[in-house]
Formats: C-alpha cells, structure tokens, sequence
C-alpha cells in the first residue's frame, strides 16, 4: 500500500516502466508551473502593456516587477491555478484602473493537479494604490462575472506592491 493523501492509500504499480512514467509526468508538471508563472524570472505578467513612467501607479507581477495595462496577471504565482488573460483597460489613472478580461481557474476536482480550468468574462477594477510616493502600485484587484444579472459578487486579491 501507498499513502497518497492523509488517510488515503492505494495500491500502486512499483515496476521500472511506472517509475519512469511517474517521473516524466513530475518533470512534465514542474515544466508546466515553471511556464505558468514565467519560469525565467518574469512571472506574473505576460504581454505587459508598457513600463511605468515617473509617477505612474502600476500592477506588480509575481516577483514585483511593475507594468501599466498588464494584457495578463497571474493570480496564484505558486501554483498558476487562477490567472487574468487578455485584459483590456478602458481606463487608467493615478486612483484606479477599470477593463475587462477572462479568468481562467483551475477548480481543483479531486486535486488541483487533475483538475479542470475553467474560463469566463470578467469586469476588473485595480484600486489602492500603495508604496512610495511617485513609484506606487495598485494593491487590490476587483474581478466580477461580467454574465448579465444582478447579485455578481466580487473576488478581492491582493496583489503585490512590487519592487
């Protein structure tokens, strides 16, 4: 027997043939990650819109590096299970930050490594801005289904203030 999980256990194969197969699904899922979350040292953030001038308040990615109308915002920076594509930002100031953009998230069933992602339309709006007077952040994204109907109830992240 095999632990799997607390209180989980199973039999599981223990020839050479499975070891190798085991290891090249591991190698497989740290390439993945690594990819997810930019594995070269840029995570979080990927088809920035453009580096931030003196003075503009930006979006920090995983590692803290900033951009302005990021197109993408990687929300779990450990695993990549929850991440903003293609967002377009109908409007960007010093206070707040509004657009549009699909959340894809990973719902975990039965674990988040064989889980499924699942995408919608969503409404964003980046508020708080945070750090250093003239080199600021937005610390807190809004996301909102953007489906029609009443009683949306909004998911709150923090995100990093950046370097």
């Amino acid at each position: 027997m095999t632990r799997i999980s607390d209180g989980v256990t199973a039999d599981l194969p223990h020839s050479s043939s499975f070891r190798r197969v085991r290891l090249v699904s591991c190698l497989a899922l740290v390439a993945i990650s690594s990819a997810a979350c930019g594995g070269n040292g840029t995570s979080g953030l990927t088809g920035n819109g453009k580096s931030p001038l003196a003075g503009e308040v930006a979006i920090a990615n995983c590692n803290g590096d900033r951009s302005v109308s990021p197109v993408t915002i990687l929300l779990s920076c450990a695993d990549g299970n929850e991440i903003v594509e293609h967002a377009r930002w109908s409007a960007w100031d010093a206070t707040s930050a509004t657009g549009t953009g699909v959340l894809t998230t990973n719902d975990c069933q039965p674990t988040c490594t064989s889980g499924k992602f699942h995408s919608h339309n969503v409404d964003l709006v980046a508020k708080v801005p945070a750090g250093k007077p003239g080199r600021q952040n937005f610390s807190v994204l809004v996301v909102t289904s953007a489906a029609s109907g009443t009683g949306q109830v909004p998911t709150i992240y923090q995100l990093k203030w950046g370097k």
